[in-house]
């Protein structure tokens, strides 16, 4: 039980490192062509960004340490819930638009991730 907590910690923070990088990069546009320049370069180390990747590698090690101790099966759907957060925050907090459809196919994720989690 204690690594479904850990697991649950790195998911979250994965969803804060997404959060943190949508709401900076809301005020830049990337292309595919820029991959290289030095836009590019300024983006990657903004620290905004820069805090979104720390986020993202703390909780690439929680969940290493999840994963080490509990089946892939059992904790990769808890994933799925990040749908749900994420658009819930996405709503929330950057005011982005969620609708009928949307909102539909991410409660069908939850009711699926907690059908997976009672098994």
């Amino acid at each position: 039980m204690k690594y479904l907590l850990v697991a649950l910690i790195s998911i979250l923070l994965a969803l804060m490192g997404q959060i943190v990088w949508r709401y900076r990069l809301r005020e830049v546009s990337l292309d595919l062509d820029e991959i290289l320049s030095m836009k590019m370069l300024t983006v990657i180390f903004d620290p905004l960004i820069v805090l979104g990747i720390v986020f993202y590698a703390i909780s690439t090690v929680l969940w290493f340490i999840a994963l080490s101790h509990e089946e892939l099966s059992k904790i990769y759907p808890l994933i799925s819930i990040n749908f749900a957060l994420v658009a819930l925050l996405g709503y929330v907090l950057l005011h982005e638009h969620i609708g009928l459809i949307r909102a539909l196919g991410i409660a069908l994720i939850v009711v699926g991730v907690i059908m997976v989690a009672r098994t």
